[in-house]
């Protein structure tokens, strides 16, 4: 399974396609599912790039990454 798929949750309801973070922190709807997937892994790729998603899986948190940027 991608790291994708591990930290975001699908719905289709009534025509329309929500891609959700399994954290919160964001959420894409819409029913151009194309489109939905497009945004959802832009936001998906920037929160993984900060380390949002490290209890998920794995690498370096938050707290960490900023730790070794500031020495």
């Amino acid at each position: 399974m991608s790291h994708f798929n591990r930290c975001t949750t699908r719905k289709t309801s009534q025509g329309i396609h929500h891609i959700k973070c399994k954290l919160g922190l964001w959420g894409v709807s819409g029913v151009d599912k194309k489109k939905v997937e497009v945004e959802a892994q832009y936001y998906f790729s920037q929160y993984k790039l900060d380390g949002e998603y490290s209890s998920i899986i794995g690498g370096k948190s938050v707290v960490e990454k900023f730790r070794s940027n500031s020495k």
